[in-house]
């Protein structure tokens, strides 16, 4: 059996139940109709991933799969993709947003057998590894880690409007970001790759899309997404710039912001406190 996964992905419910469970309907009619049939979960952890992920699982076809993840965000404010088997990575209570650092995520993450991996190294966030370590320090968890993800499509409706000729002299440093966030240069690999993650890292149902292709010799589903050295890539191609989509995402990225700020000032005073 081909699977097609999709490692790297926000439902962004809102609060009621049953608006969630219908964007949930809507998020997998979407994947059904791209073909996509794999989804790791992974809403960041500031935005209760257990919760995602349990409305996802629910509303799940039957022919679907789904495990559960989150985009843990490290004390440096490095993202990073965690993701295992069964619903007890949730019940990790040291995996809280800015709970921990880069060097102690990881020893959690060994420590607990979850999966995880450096989320688009040079997104134009500031939460990407290569901009918050710089190239050296990123080489050293890189290999410490062995897991990236080398295609994101986050960017992949703006590019058209980036890539104009009058854009690309103003945004010439920022279309290159996007360009190694779409595909990552395998300059930029670990040494040694335990598995390499492709995530649309879609937060609305019309930017999915990107997904690798696993083919299943009946082995363990699980085993086979972390041990992926080799993705086939299918990539979402926005033909055009969706101006609407784009203004949702700006909506969306903007309420993220503020969220996350929301989390950093409890975790400051908490350790305020404790000091």
């Amino acid at each position: 059996m081909t699977h097609n996964v999709d490692y790297h992905f926000h439902p962004n419910l809102p609060k009621g139940k049953k608006r969630a469970i219908k964007k949930c309907q809507k998020i997998w009619a979407s994947y059904v109709k791209q073909n996509i049939n794999t989804v790791i979960v992974t809403e960041h952890n500031f935005k209760n991933p257990e919760r995602a992920f349990r409305l996802m699982k629910e509303t799940k076809p039957e022919h679907c799969n789904v495990f559960p993840g989150m985009e843990h965000v490290t004390e440096e404010g490095i993202d990073v993709l965690i993701f295992h088997r069964d619903d007890s990575i949730y019940r990790c209570n040291e995996l809280a947003p800015f709970g921990l650092t880069l060097d102690e995520t990881i020893k959690i993450t060994e420590q607990n057998n979850y999966a995880c991996c450096l989320a688009h190294p040079y997104s134009l966030a500031k939460s990407s590894a290569i901009k918050r370590l710089g190239h050296e320090k990123y080489f050293e968890y890189l290999n410490k880690i062995c897991a990236v993800e080398i295609s994101n499509s986050s960017f992949n409706n703006l590019i058209n409007i980036v890539e104009k000729p009058f854009m690309k002299r103003i945004f010439k440093k920022k279309l290159s970001d996007i360009h190694n966030t779409k595909k990552l240069p395998e300059s930029d690999y670990p040494e040694k790759i335990k598995f390499l993650a492709v995530g649309s890292d879609a937060h609305h149902p019309k930017e999915i899309g990107t997904f690798c292709t696993i083919k299943s010799n009946g082995d363990d589903l699980y085993e086979q997404i972390i041990s992926n050295i080799s993705p086939f890539i299918t990539e979402k191609i926005f033909k055009k710039t969706d101006i609407r989509l784009l203004a949702i995402s700006a909506y969306i990225t903007f309420f993220e912001f503020i969220k996350k700020r929301k989390a950093l000032k409890k975790i400051k005073r908490k350790w305020k406190l404790l000091s």
